[in-house]
């Protein structure tokens, strides 16, 4: 339950993908398949799966549907799912939560090859979604980078020594299986009620424009990359933390 609305809004995306390649222009039509090549290809070069999701999604597809029939991806939103679920319930975040900070360290030092004890959010983000002791969605790793306080004349550097100190508190708090299973039982039985919740009217913002008009498809969705491009666009606004 707690990755349905990620894994439908990566779907949304990734389906878009398979029915341009998988479209019979002669036909008018869908055939419902596409090869395990294009398959690889689209789910390897989104920026909303990690390597882990991959080589695990691959890998039951290949022996599903091997390398010649097609794959179907009708219910790719389904398997993911699935692969997240598989993921979380190996809890090998949870018996590594000791190590993480002393690992990222290590990682960071090695980027940071001028020794300045600061590296960019999105070398930060790389680091993170390479770790073999993290088990946690894009989406997820982005908010972790956001407590990293980005900070530097571009706003994008981060500090590493405290961010990665922290990490294992920050993890704890909020992305171990036990943590998403409290959320996920709270949503189940109904604890946030709507008239318990505080509505914010949202001002008119110019860098709301921008962003939608990148959404190409207005679904309040952007892919990594078109978020950059937004915010690059948007440099002469002033963005507060």
């Amino acid at each position: 339950m707690i990755y349905r609305l990620e894994v439908k809004k990566i779907d949304e995306i990734l389906q878009k993908r398979f029915k341009k390649i998988d479209y019979n222009e002669e036909k008018k039509e869908y055939s419902g398949k596409i090869s395990y090549d294009d398959f690889s290809k689209i789910v390897k070069n989104t920026n909303w799966l990690t390597t882990k999701e991959n080589n695990l999604i691959l890998r039951q597809y290949f022996i599903k549907f091997g390398n010649d029939d097609g794959v179907e991806y009708s219910r790719f939103a389904e398997d993911l799912h699935k692969a997240r679920y598989e993921l979380a319930k190996s809890r090998i975040m949870d018996t590594s939560i000791d190590k993480i900070g002393e690992s990222l360290f290590e990682a960071c030092k090695i980027v940071d090859d001028k020794c300045t004890g600061t590296i960019s959010v999105q070398q930060l983000r790389v680091i993170l979604l390479a770790s073999n002791l993290i088990m946690l969605t894009p989406l997820q790793i982005n908010f972790l980078c956001g407590y990293s306080n980005p900070d530097g004349a571009d706003g994008l550097t981060v500090e590493y020594e405290p961010f990665c100190k922290n990490a294992k508190k920050l993890i704890e708090d909020n992305f171990t299986v036990d943590v998403l299973r409290r959320k996920a039982q709270l949503i189940q039985l109904g604890q946030f009620k709507e008239k318990e919740i505080l509505k914010y009217e949202i001002a008119e913002l110019e860098l709301f424009k921008v962003f939608r008009d990148y959404d190409e498809n207005r679904n309040g969705f952007l892919e990594l990359y078109e978020y950059r491009e937004c915010l690059e666009q948007c440099l002469s606004l002033y963005l507060s933390k």
